[in-house]
């Protein structure tokens, strides 16, 4: 036992492996499409990318940046850099869409940032109404591409697993950020501890 044990730390100290690092949860982020085509509203081009985010988010066990955090950094004129260094995700889903009066062309690249390199790739051409469809192949095939099963019960287990850390260490904003890019068909999970005093002076309960 000593002698595994003294083999595990010259493991983690020295060659910087561990258990931990291999069952690391990936991140992702989906970013607003650039569009090529006809104008259109940008509530449609959001409402695109909310879709596929829900999608892969309900579908796998991975961490998906927010909408709210993706308009913000396409409202700006990033490079490519500035845009990894801002997310921190990694990989990156870069996409572009035509638009030419009732359909949409759609091409995706899935960017693994800490090289630049392109593993996935994909065309889709839908009706504008057709939205849903669009964005269940995108999430599909990425997860497919990294290597992870289609999976509503192991998405649903890690997100609640990834709740309950971040709620516990006190980062809240973290915890609303995993709760918000799925839909939460079964509520998640939190135990709240809180203490209650009476003022008796001002006759207020906190």
């Amino acid at each position: 036992v000593t002698l595994i044990g003294f083999i595990f730390w010259i493991n983690i100290s020295f060659l910087g492996r561990g258990v931990s690092s291999k069952n690391k949860v990936p991140s992702i982020s989906i970013l607003v499409p650039d569009n090529l085509g006809d104008s259109v509203n940008n509530k449609w081009m959001n409402f695109l990318t909310e879709n596929i985010i829900i999608d892969i988010a309900n579908l796998g066990n991975i961490i998906v940046t927010p909408l709210r955090k993706v308009m913000k950094i396409s409202e700006e004129e990033l490079e490519l850099e500035e845009i990894v260094s801002r997310l921190k995700s990694d990989y990156l889903l870069l996409s572009s869409v035509y638009i030419d009066g009732k359909e949409f062309d759609m091409n995706s690249q899935l960017i693994k940032t800490d090289n630049n390199e392109s593993i996935f790739g994909k065309k889709i051409n839908e009706n504008i109404k057709n939205i849903p469809n669009a964005s269940n192949q995108i999430a599909s095939e990425i997860l497919v591409s990294l290597g992870f099963k289609n999976n509503l019960e192991i998405a649903f287990e890690g997100k609640q697993k990834r709740f309950n850390e971040a709620y516990k260490s006190g980062e809240y904003q973290k915890a609303i950020d995993i709760v918000n890019p799925a839909k939460r068909e079964k509520g998640l999970t939190v135990n709240i501890k809180g203490e209650f005093g009476f003022n008796r002076i001002e006759g207020t309960l906190t």
